[in-house]
């Protein structure tokens, strides 16, 4: 592969270089709340697919699936947009959580 057309996937110490030191602790954090999110969502996912779904939960849970994907992408955890990613990944779980309220008990 051309250097020129490398992608480069930072790992804290590139933030570093522009922010203060102390970037390095909020990116971690960043990080770890969004990486905790997405496999929240994963796991209740992994539940819901194993009940009966309608045609418009599979609707939602394709939604879902496609917000994850979107997220992976990025590549930086979310560090990159912390603010919009988590966001997404809240109005995500509550999609998500819409699907699994009420349905055999489940929540």
């Amino acid at each position: 592969m051309d250097k020129e057309k490398k992608v480069v996937r930072p790992d804290g110490g590139a933030c570093v270089a522009c922010h203060d030191e102390k970037y390095r602790a909020t990116f971690a954090e960043w990080r770890d709340d969004v990486r905790g999110r997405v496999e929240r969502i994963r796991t209740a996912l992994h539940a819901l697919y194993k009940g009966a779904l309608t045609d418009a939960d599979k609707a939602v849970i394709g939604e879902v699936e496609k917000a994850l994907e979107t997220v992976g992408f990025d590549g930086s955890s979310g560090v990159h947009n912390y603010m919009f990613i988590e966001d997404y990944l809240i109005k995500t779980e509550a999609k998500l959580k819409s699907l699994s309220s009420g349905k055999d008990g489940r929540e």
